[in-house]
């Protein structure tokens, strides 16, 4: 009885970290980020852009120093989302190579 004790006292804090790496506070995939940007999202400054450029983008966001939160905001078309200065740093040290896949180059 007291081994079944001990275990579910070292499981329940790993269940509450478990619990906090999922659902929505999750990295968004290449992919979401893509999706938005091929449609046109404004909030990043980057008009409708074809396929390649924007998996090439997304890549180059989801690889930066941007939150969680900032990509999150940006695959759910936010709008309203006012990054904080530490994501615009990150957006901006990402430059290069967005600025690559925007003109046609490859990362």
């Amino acid at each position: 009885m007291r081994a079944r004790t001990l275990a579910s006292a070292c499981l329940l804090p790993l269940a509450i970290v478990l619990t906090g790496c999922m659902g929505d506070g999750t990295r968004p995939s290449v992919d979401e980020v893509a999706d938005s940007l091929r449609d046109g999202y404004q909030g990043v400054g980057i008009g409708m852009v074809d396929e390649r450029s924007a998996e090439c983008v997304a890549e180059a966001f989801v690889d930066s120093d941007m939150s969680d939160e900032s990509l999150r905001a940006i695959a759910d078309r936010d709008q309203n989302y006012e990054p904080s200065s530490e994501d615009a740093e990150a957006m901006s040290a990402a430059a290069g190579s967005i600025g690559l896949c925007v003109a046609g180059g490859l990362r």
